[in-house]
Parts: structure tokens; sequence; C-alpha cells
């Protein structure tokens, strides 16, 4: 039975689609993002990650699972430039868990919580593509603890081209997301990775086909390809 995991999501994704992904493009990787790893092992894979801690692990997670891929060492926004990656332990307990990048150091803002301040060079992501060939199709992920807008505002030719375009957001700004995203040519596909915090819906993953794609391959078009109901093929939850 389906259920709602991106790493299913991407299974469906990756037996609709005619040609594989050749290019992974992965924004705010942490230590590694396993159902990237998983759905496609034979891409070559940019990993964007600028908190300097996580990158001996970044490395060591990627060349052990044999994937072909690049570090970056800097943080994405909508223009580039330098920011203040503020590393912070959400919940008090003396390790990073969380980072977020702003344009100036707040130490006020985080209180207990912050354990230190990093000056951070950032790119755009359409600054950093015009600089590439990049084989297509690709796929592009972004999860940043709250920068996605200006990621997207700094990347809409990126996300554009992109086949497949999965993005985190909270509860508050899913419609908002989903609206902005769809103007740049991209189809809701699915809503993954549901986080629930004190039993409430808190964020979730959204997944985007390309227009382009869905209207050239009737697999991703399953009412209209099928045309009766198949009953055995309808799930819910």
């Amino acid at each position: 039975m389906r259920s709602p995991l991106v790493s299913e999501s991407l299974n469906v994704f990756k037996a609709c689609l005619s040609s594989p992904i050749e290019t992974v493009i992965d924004v705010g990787v942490q230590v590694k993002t396993q159902f990237l790893i998983d759905a496609f092992p034979d891409a070559f894979h940019y990993l964007f990650e600028p908190v300097s801690i996580y990158h001996s692990h970044i490395l060591s997670n990627y060349k052990e699972s044999g994937i072909r891929h690049e570090l970056i060492a800097c943080a994405v926004s909508n223009e580039s430039g330098l920011m203040y990656q503020h590393l912070l332990s959400s919940d008090e307990s003396g390790t990073v868990t969380h980072s977020q990048l702003l344009p100036q150091a707040q130490v006020e803002k985080f209180g207990s919580q912050l354990l230190s301040i990093v000056e951070t060079p950032v790119i755009s992501l359409d600054q950093w593509a015009a600089g590439l060939t990049l084989l297509k199709p690709y796929a592009l992920k972004v999860d940043v603890d709250g920068l996605e807008d200006l990621i997207i505002a700094g990347g809409a030719n990126t996300i554009s081209q992109s086949t497949l375009f999965i993005v985190e957001s909270t509860l508050a700004k899913v419609s908002g997301r989903i609206a902005l995203v769809e103007s740049m040519g991209m189809q809701l596909f699915d809503i993954a990775g549901n986080g629930y915090y004190f039993g409430q819906l808190s964020q979730v993953d959204l997944v985007f086909v390309s227009c382009k794609v869905v209207q050239e391959n009737i697999a991703f078009r399953p009412w209209e390809k099928h045309g009766k109901v198949i009953w055995e093929q309808w799930f819910q939850y």
C-alpha cells in the first residue's frame, strides 16, 4: 500500500519518467539526504551545505554510498554575498540541531539556543547554475530552515528548468509556496514527509513535477490514461 513518504513518491515519479534523472541539486544536505541517494544513485549530486561541522560527514557518507558528488561549502539565498550562519541548539542540548542564515549577526534573537555565529558566503541558484552546463533532466531539493522563499526567488530559472522540485514548507506557508512554484511552470505531484508536533501537522515536503513533463507523458495523468476507475489502485488514509 502506498504511504506518504518522499521515498515512495520518488518511486512513483521514476516509474512515470521516460528518461532517468542525470543530476541532483541538493540544497541543505546537512550530512546526507537518504531518499535522494536511494532514488538517484547513478546521478551526479551537487551538495550545498554551509555548516562546516557537517562537511566531513557528508564526504564520508557519499563516498560510502558510491555517489558521484561535489560539496559546495556555501549557503544559497536570493543574491550572492556574505551573511551570518547562526548555529542553534533548538532543544538546548548543546548539539547543533538547526541553523538560520541572516544578513546580520543577531545574538539577542536566539538566547540560550545560540551556539555560535559564522560568517558565510552565499550564492543564488541562478547565478551558480549560469556557470555550469547541468545535465538534464535534473532534480532539485531545498530544505534550509526558513530561507526557502529567498532561495526560490533567486532560483526561478533553475527551478523552471528542473524536472523534479522538492521543497520543505511549514503548514502556514503551504498555500503560498504552492502558488509561487506553480507560477514557475511546475505542477504539484505529492505532499509527503508529514511532520507533527504535539500531534499537530507542522511541516511537509512539497513535491513538484515540470508541467511540460506532465503534458508530454500520460503516465503522470493516471485518470486520463486509464479512463475508467480501477478501484484496486485507489487508496485513502
